[in-house]
């Protein structure tokens, strides 16, 4: 099977991140392609160095549609 190890069927894809804050300088970022590339692009991101210290979402629904995933510059990244 897929790296999931879950049917396509099964996978539930959350609403929202887990951490939602409320800072002003947030981002989403969107993949309009796939679930999956969503989650390489997304997990490239929180691998950058550049990135290194700041909170990175999960990928979840976007609310402009595709999927997302949240980057706050105030928040730090979870242990």
């Amino acid at each position: 099977m897929a790296a999931s190890d879950e049917p396509r069927g099964t996978r539930t894809i959350p609403d929202r991140p887990a951490h939602v804050c409320a800072h002003p300088n947030r981002h989403e970022f969107y993949s309009w392609r796939s679930y999956e590339a969503a989650v390489v692009d997304r997990d490239a991101m929180a691998n950058n160095p550049h990135y290194a210290r700041l909170y990175v979402s999960e990928v979840y629904r976007g609310t402009l549609g595709g999927w997302a995933w949240t980057v706050c510059w105030q928040c730090g990244r979870q242990p």
